[in-house]
């Protein structure tokens, strides 16, 4: 699939005390293509520490994540899916209806229950109904 719309992937270390083990955190800074959509675009295509951001996900659980309008409001009830490799949305429609001038925030569905997901390959995110060139960010912390 072709890549549409535009998206700058970034991966983060948020160190924890004690015990716990570290999060990470992706960030994903998009704008959408004129036909109002982003897709075709995976965590194989973004870097960190020099090897794709896949290599550094895979085995981690996704625990969380929140959708946030940009500066170029988005229209109102866009919906955000994050796509593993067999096209399924780890948020279950967490983020249908993004309001364009709030956060939303979601946790992943486990196919049980909302909880965590194991991540086991590529990630890929599609933004539907947002509005021409439109931008906004999605952020997902894993464990």
């Amino acid at each position: 699939m072709a890549a549409v719309g535009a998206i700058t992937q970034t991966l983060s270390v948020l160190p924890q005390q004690g015990q716990r083990k570290d999060k990470l955190k992706l960030t994903l800074a998009w704008t959408s293509h004129t036909d109002s959509t982003v897709s075709g675009i995976s965590t194989d295509d973004g870097t960190f520490m020099g090897q794709a951001i896949t290599k550094n996900l895979i085995g981690k659980e996704l625990v969380y994540g929140e959708c946030t309008p940009g500066a170029t409001t988005p229209s109102d009830l866009y919906d955000v899916d994050i796509l593993d490799a067999n096209s399924v949305d780890l948020f279950s429609g967490g983020f249908d209806d993004c309001s364009n001038s709030a956060t939303k925030a979601a946790y992943p569905f486990n196919g049980i229950a909302y909880g965590s997901r194991i991540v086991t390959g590529a990630l890929t995110p599609s933004i539907t109904a947002a509005g021409s060139g439109k931008t906004g960010t999605i952020v997902l912390l894993f464990e």
